[in-house]
Protein backbone atom coordinates (compact mmCIF):
# COMPACT_ATOMS: atom_id res chain seq x y z
CA UNK A 1 0.00 0.00 0.00
CA UNK A 2 1.10 3.44 -0.90
CA UNK A 3 2.84 4.94 1.95
CA UNK A 4 0.61 8.17 1.46
CA UNK A 5 -2.01 5.89 3.30
CA UNK A 6 -0.07 5.08 6.41
CA UNK A 7 -1.71 7.81 8.58
CA UNK A 8 -4.87 8.18 6.63
CA UNK A 9 -7.90 6.82 7.54
CA UNK A 10 -8.02 4.01 4.59
CA UNK A 11 -5.52 2.66 7.14
CA UNK A 12 -7.90 1.54 9.83
CA UNK A 13 -10.38 0.04 7.20
CA UNK A 14 -8.23 -2.68 5.98
CA UNK A 15 -9.44 -5.93 7.61
CA UNK A 16 -6.11 -7.30 8.08
CA UNK A 17 -5.84 -10.44 9.96
CA UNK A 18 -2.31 -11.80 11.70
CA UNK A 19 -1.54 -13.69 9.10
CA UNK A 20 -2.05 -10.72 6.13
CA UNK A 21 1.72 -8.62 5.54
CA UNK A 22 0.77 -4.88 4.82
CA UNK A 23 3.79 -3.47 3.54
CA UNK A 24 3.69 0.57 3.37
CA UNK A 25 5.75 1.31 -0.44
CA UNK A 26 7.70 4.27 -0.93
CA UNK A 27 6.44 5.43 -4.66
CA UNK A 28 8.26 8.84 -3.85
CA UNK A 29 10.74 7.66 -7.39
CA UNK A 30 10.29 5.28 -10.14
CA UNK A 31 10.09 1.26 -8.37
CA UNK A 32 13.72 0.10 -8.82
CA UNK A 33 14.03 -4.31 -10.20
CA UNK A 34 16.10 -4.23 -6.69
CA UNK A 35 13.33 -2.50 -4.72
CA UNK A 36 10.68 -5.44 -6.07
CA UNK A 37 13.60 -8.16 -5.08
CA UNK A 38 13.21 -6.92 -1.72
CA UNK A 39 9.98 -6.78 -1.53
CA UNK A 40 9.26 -10.22 -2.88
CA UNK A 41 11.64 -11.57 -0.63
CA UNK A 42 9.97 -9.84 2.53
CA UNK A 43 6.96 -11.64 1.26
CA UNK A 44 8.29 -15.12 1.09
CA UNK A 45 10.35 -14.73 4.16
CA UNK A 46 6.18 -13.65 6.35
CA UNK A 47 5.42 -16.61 4.62
CA UNK A 48 7.61 -19.41 5.88
CA UNK A 49 8.10 -21.01 2.27
CA UNK A 50 4.22 -20.78 1.34
CA UNK A 51 3.45 -18.26 -1.48
CA UNK A 52 0.60 -16.07 -0.29
CA UNK A 53 -3.39 -16.35 -1.52
CA UNK A 54 -3.14 -12.64 -3.27
CA UNK A 55 -1.34 -10.19 -3.42
CA UNK A 56 -3.28 -6.78 -3.42
CA UNK A 57 -2.04 -3.47 -4.40
CA UNK A 58 -3.92 0.05 -2.73
CA UNK A 59 -2.36 3.41 -4.54
CA UNK A 60 -1.37 4.91 -7.96
CA UNK A 61 0.07 3.33 -10.65
CA UNK A 62 3.58 2.51 -9.07
CA UNK A 63 2.02 0.83 -5.58
CA UNK A 64 -0.22 -1.02 -8.48
CA UNK A 65 2.96 -1.88 -10.94
CA UNK A 66 5.06 -2.90 -7.57
CA UNK A 67 2.05 -5.49 -6.14
CA UNK A 68 1.81 -7.00 -10.41
CA UNK A 69 6.03 -7.21 -9.94
CA UNK A 70 5.47 -8.98 -6.77
CA UNK A 71 3.05 -11.06 -7.54
CA UNK A 72 4.87 -12.35 -11.00
CA UNK A 73 7.94 -13.28 -8.78
CA UNK A 74 6.20 -15.35 -6.16
CA UNK A 75 5.89 -17.83 -9.44
CA UNK A 76 8.66 -17.58 -11.67
CA UNK A 77 12.14 -17.47 -11.03
CA UNK A 78 15.09 -15.01 -11.19
CA UNK A 79 14.35 -11.43 -9.87
CA UNK A 80 12.36 -8.62 -11.59
CA UNK A 81 15.28 -7.47 -13.80
CA UNK A 82 14.74 -10.84 -15.91
CA UNK A 83 11.07 -10.07 -16.82
CA UNK A 84 11.74 -6.96 -18.44
CA UNK A 85 10.30 -6.73 -21.78
CA UNK A 86 7.42 -8.38 -23.46
CA UNK A 87 5.92 -12.09 -22.91
CA UNK A 88 8.85 -13.31 -20.77
CA UNK A 89 6.82 -14.65 -17.91
CA UNK A 90 7.00 -18.21 -17.34
CA UNK A 91 4.02 -18.56 -15.00
CA UNK A 92 1.17 -16.95 -14.79
CA UNK A 93 0.76 -15.87 -10.49
CA UNK A 94 -2.24 -16.98 -8.83
CA UNK A 95 -3.97 -18.78 -11.30
CA UNK A 96 -6.56 -22.15 -11.99
CA UNK A 97 -4.88 -21.93 -15.51
CA UNK A 98 -2.90 -19.96 -17.47
CA UNK A 99 -5.76 -18.38 -18.92
CA UNK A 100 -8.33 -18.28 -15.80
CA UNK A 101 -7.48 -16.09 -12.84
CA UNK A 102 -9.27 -16.75 -9.61
CA UNK A 103 -12.13 -14.14 -9.33
CA UNK A 104 -11.13 -12.26 -6.57
CA UNK A 105 -14.21 -9.61 -4.97
CA UNK A 106 -13.68 -6.74 -3.18
CA UNK A 107 -15.71 -6.22 0.20
CA UNK A 108 -18.02 -3.23 -0.25
CA UNK A 109 -16.37 -1.51 3.13
CA UNK A 110 -12.78 -1.23 1.45
CA UNK A 111 -14.68 0.66 -1.68
CA UNK A 112 -13.36 4.26 -1.47
CA UNK A 113 -14.96 7.32 0.58
CA UNK A 114 -14.27 10.29 -0.96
Amino acid sequence: MDEVHKDKPLKDRIPNQSHDLVIWLDVTDEPKTTYVDALTEQVQAFGNGKDPVSVVGIGGGSSMDIAKAVSLLLTNPGGAVKYQGWDLIQTRPFTTSASQPFPVPVPKRLAPRF
